[in-house]
């Protein structure tokens, strides 16, 4: 008898262990909050329940205890999610998840990542109010995405793309934007969703900073402000002047004028000139692996399937960005110091960094076009955020897809500011979800014949009008 309770002890412990509730969890479903409990297993993922997240949503929920598995229905739309396995049915489909289903709490559980490929749904977590929203529209649910035709370079003519693009490409190691990004870190710059993966050079700063001692008598600009906590930081770089002197280019925004003032200052006493001497050969590695990588070849590819000239596609100078949180990309936005646009690109590796490279490029083709129809797209009542990754991430199947990708969340972010992550709580309950509308447009670019003007201002008043 004793023995069979250590046995049970033991049990009770292993699971107590593999299981903890997050302390307070919050949980927004279509920017609603909702009552459901958030399990974190040893895997560090986060789980749900499926019955908490789809009843909401009209779903008739019940579980067949034959087949160990959880049913939810909602007309002609059916779900199945068998216990302990890797994959589910969506109207008879076999879909592949990323992580197992779980029996929990008398309940089947999910990992967040589990919604994105079988529900078309996306989860974000923010650490600073601890907070999960998650987005299921249910119209999208069955949504079958359109493919992208499929369209091959010659190889001939991806060399004449390569001769005159190649010259339209420049790396810059901007010290500014060292020096803006040693301040944001040395006052406690705060983006980074995952610090183990901080760039070495991110970490090796903060170091030398920890170690320097100096006074400053410039007060700091608000880090608080929704620009800061949500990794915009790094454009207000394109507001200033060179070093050591900052002079401010654009008054457009009072923290600008302040920017210019204290980093002129904490340039001097955190002598971060030497600082910066002391990363060269970093930045020269990444110079040299993005010359080396295949973002030439995908821009080329891109303004070819675009139908672009490659004489007509807008030069881009890529600021190299070491010392940041993770891997940002921020647009084709004109910089008053280099007289250029330009392209903030890092710390990650350029390889994973090229279909961001071409979504900022994209950026800077698209928006000129926008900016011609401001009232064509303030009819479709469009949301700044289109799209979640997480979700853009599941149909990714070939570079085409970038620029699918590209163009929608390009069509739709200029009505609103920045940063995105403000307003997936805020704006995004005024507008719509347009994945399904523009991915499917996307679908039939190829029969304008590279009128990207045409093509976007109907996308626009066919959207407006439905």
């Amino acid at each position: 008898m004793k023995h069979k309770y250590c046995t049970f002890f033991i049990i009770l412990t292993i699971l107590l262990c593999s299981i903890s509730v997050y302390a307070t969890p919050t949980v927004k479903l279509n920017r609603k909050t909702i009552t459901t409990t958030v399990m974190q297993l040893q895997d560090g993922k986060r789980y749900l329940s499926l019955k908490d997240l789809l009843t909401p949503l009209g779903y008739t929920i019940s579980f067949d205890k034959p087949t160990k598995s959880f049913k939810a229905v909602k007309g002609d739309s059916v779900l199945i999610y068998p216990q302990d396995q890797n994959y589910m049915f969506k109207n008879g489909v076999k879909i592949t998840l990323p992580s197992t289903t779980k029996s929990l709490n008398g309940s089947i559980y999910v990992a967040s990542d589990v919604l994105t490929p079988s529900l078309n749904a996306t989860a974000m977590y923010f650490p600073d109010t601890e907070t999960l929203e998650i987005e299921i529209y249910s119209r999208l649910i069955d949504t079958q995405l359109a493919t992208i035709p499929k369209l091959e370079m010659p190889q001939d003519t991806l060399v004449t793309y390569r001769r005159i693009l190649e010259p339209k490409l420049t790396y810059v190691i901007d010290e500014r934007l060292f020096t803006l990004m040693c301040y944001a870190n040395y006052h406690g710059y705060s983006f980074e969703y995952n610090t183990a993966k901080w760039s070495p050079v991110r970490k090796s700063i903060i170091a030398t900073l920890k170690e320097k001692s100096f006074t400053l008598t410039v007060p700091t600009p608000d880090f608080s402000s929704s620009w800061f906590k949500n990794g915009m930081v790094a454009p207000i770089a394109r507001t200033l002047g060179p070093t050591p002197d900052f002079d401010l280019l654009d008054d457009s925004q009072p923290v600008y004028s302040e920017f210019s003032v204290a980093l002129r200052e904490f340039y001097q006493a955190a002598d971060i000139h030497s600082l910066f001497l002391a990363h060269q050969k970093d930045y020269e590695e990444a110079i040299k692996d993005y010359k080396e990588s295949e973002i030439l070849d995908a821009l080329c590819n891109l303004i070819y399937f675009l139908k672009i000239k490659p004489e007509d596609a807008p030069p881009m100078t890529i600021l190299i960005n070491l010392a940041d949180a993770n891997l940002n990309g921020f647009g084709l936005t004109y910089d008053p110091a280099y007289q250029t646009n330009t392209v903030i690109m890092g710390p990650g590796k350029v390889s994973s960094g090229k279909v961001i490279v071409m979504h900022e490029y994209l950026h800077g083709i698209v928006g000129p076009i926008l900016n011609k129809y401001p009232e064509e797209i303030e009819r479709t009542n469009a949301l700044s955020e289109v799209s979640n990754l997480s979700l853009i991430k599941a149909h990714y199947n070939d570079w085409q897809s970038v620029v699918e990708e590209s163009l929608v969340r390009a069509l739709d972010i200029l009505p609103f500011s920045f940063p995105r992550h403000t307003q997936l709580g805020g704006r995004k309950e005024e507008g719509f979800l347009l994945i399904d509308y523009f991915f499917n447009q996307f679908a039939n670019y190829p029969k304008y014949q590279g009128d990207l003007d045409s093509f976007i201002y109907k996308c626009l008043v066919d959207y407006s009008t439905q």
